[in-house]
């Protein structure tokens, strides 16, 4: 009995529907990784990435079939041609992610517009429209004023930035660990005005803002020391982490 046809090359005898899908499923399998590699990298703005793609990058070698063996048959010469369309489907996917993750990371398309953000400030702050306009700076730029000095019957002063532009990111691996919220919230810096420096807490978000929150429900003599308590402690907690992590090199 010749046994030739059954060691014949990977596919050799599958039918044309067969072949096909076995060709359309190593298609898929590449380009769905390669476009999960393309956006991690695209997306990412840390060096951290780096190693988690080394780390993907590595196992590529496993999901490609990409072992180097010395048995040249006709079996393994195939298979290396079914390993060639799912390489040639990451790499092309890998491309396409990444320009994918760029334009996502840099044009935001899922975030609101500058106009929609100043109407839902304006919604929240009706009667200070230069206060909400402040605000949804602060949300889209990640500027930091100087001072929050708003009167309601007169036009807004105008403020220094008390940190340059740090624009918040739709990517990965994000943070702020540029600003300097010791000095942008120090009470002397305005004139121990407790509802300047409430406003200013409430500029900052999240927890700052429901501190001030917390503090604007104490009685009115209370409130200045617990804002001088607090911000000695954020003062604290910001000399630990920078001292953790080293001086600026």
């Amino acid at each position: 009995m010749d046994t030739a046809a059954e060691e014949s090359p990977l596919g050799a005898n599958q039918p044309a529907p067969a072949q096909r899908n076995a060709v359309a499923t190593d298609l898929l399998s590449g380009a769905g990784l390669g476009l999960l590699l393309g956006l991690i990298v695209g997306l990412a703005i840390s060096p951290v990435v780096g190693v988690v793609v080394g780390g993907l990058v590595s196992l590529l070698a496993v999901f490609l079939g990409l072992d180097s063996r010395a048995d040249a048959n006709p079996a393994v010469l195939a298979r290396v041609q079914i390993n060639g369309v799912r390489i040639g489907a990451f790499g092309l996917a890998a491309v396409a992610g990444v320009l994918l993750g760029q334009y996502v990371r840099i044009n935001n398309p899922m975030a609101e517009t500058p106009e929609r953000q100043l109407a839902r400030w304006r919604a929240a702050f009706p009667d200070n429209p230069a206060l909400a306009a402040q605000m949804m700076i602060k949300e889209r730029t990640g500027i930091t004023p100087g001072a929050l000095s708003f009167d309601r019957d007169a036009p807004p002063t105008t403020v220094k930035a008390a940190s340059g532009p740090v624009p918040i990111q739709p990517g990965l691996f994000g943070g702020e660990s540029g600003k300097d919220l010791c000095g942008d919230l120090a009470p002397d810096r305005f004139g121990d005005d407790v509802q300047k420096i409430l406003e200013a807490y409430a500029v900052e978000g999240g927890p700052y803002a429901a501190a001030a929150r917390r503090i604007g429900e104490l009685p009115p003599a209370h409130r200045l020391s617990s804002l001088s308590a607090v911000h000695a402690l954020l003062c604290e907690l910001q000399a630990a982490q920078r001292k953790q992590k080293g001086p600026p090199p």
